[in-house]
């Protein structure tokens, strides 16, 4: 019985000195990421750093107009396939109360965003204030990032 266990003990050490000199499989994320295909950005508070596809194509994004209205004056608004906020594509109407007592009505007040970019009236809504996002109709749309502006999601979900 001593000489069984004994046997089981240098086995059990054989066994766990043998897995140390194993080399690891796993791959560095510049090994699985070549690096013509991918960049490095960090957010514009410079806490946060992530890989992203060097050529950007399809963007979805979370924001209540900012977003989309800088991806405008850069040049880049096509590349919008699907929007996370209602607010962009409505039209409302205002009533001001005036000086002398009248009130002056404005209607068909727009987003700057969608004035800019008419095309985004188009897109699907995968996310919308009071609902969960809608995971599978985002990841059909296949997008290459979503950027989701902090502070909308901030206000949003820790209500």
């Amino acid at each position: 019985m001593r000489f069984h266990t004994l046997a089981v003990v240098c086995i059990l050490i054989a066994a766990i000195s043998a897995s140390g000199c194993l080399q690891s499989t796993e791959k560095t994320t510049d090994e699985i990421l070549p690096k013509d295909h991918f960049r490095s950005v960090t957010d514009s508070r410079g806490g946060v750093e992530v890989i992203v596809p060097a050529d950007i194509e399809r963007v979805a994004t979370v924001s209540d107009g900012l977003v989309e209205e800088v991806m405008f004056i850069l040049g880049v608004d096509d590349t919008l396939i699907g929007l996370g906020s209602n607010g962009l594509l409505s039209e409302s109407a205002y009533q001001y109360p005036l000086d002398d007592g009248g009130e002056a009505t404005v209607t068909g007040g727009k987003n700057v965003a969608l004035v800019l970019s008419p095309h985004l009236k188009d897109l699907p809504l995968f996310i919308d204030y009071g609902v969960a996002m809608n995971v599978e109709t985002l990841a059909s749309l296949e997008p290459d990032v979503v950027i989701m502006r902090l502070q909308f999601r901030t206000s949003r979900w820790q209500g």
